[in-house]
């Protein structure tokens, strides 16, 4: 029973699944492998951006995933590093919600929250915003 709408540019899948579907996608996930890995050419991009314009604010916001996702992950510390190097540019907020508890209701999939996942983070990032800014 899932269906799919577009809101502002964003496609966002409604719906739920069953306990047992839900199970099966978490297992699958479980035995995925992840690895946080960087394209040269695309970060140099980037912080050609956040150099060119020091006084511009860039935020960085790293979504909710199911803990199932980081089972598999074999350098989340590379990860880590490299959102805490960031730091290194005065005009850039990382805000890491990854590893944020969150109940399975709230998710999709192991990566993506469903929507009203959607509307809970949003508040959690609103909050964060205005303590922030």
């Amino acid at each position: 029973n899932l269906r799919k709408f577009v809101n502002k540019g964003a496609i966002m899948k409604n719906g739920v699944y069953t306990n047992k579907k839900f199970q099966e996608i978490i297992n699958k996930r479980k035995v995925t492998t992840e690895t946080f890995k960087n394209d040269p050419k695309l970060l140099e991009e980037y912080f050609n951006i956040f150099k060119s314009y020091p006084y511009k604010k860039f935020f960085v916001v790293i979504t909710p995933c199911h803990s199932s996702y980081f089972e598999s992950f074999k350098n989340y510390n590379v990860a880590l590093s490299f959102l805490n190097g960031l730091k290194s540019f005065r005009n850039i907020k990382v805000f890491n919600f990854s590893k944020l508890n969150m109940p399975d209701s709230l998710y999709f999939d192991a990566t993506h929250l469903n929507y009203n996942g959607a509307i809970v983070f949003n508040r959690i990032l609103k909050d964060s915003l205005d303590i922030n800014f």
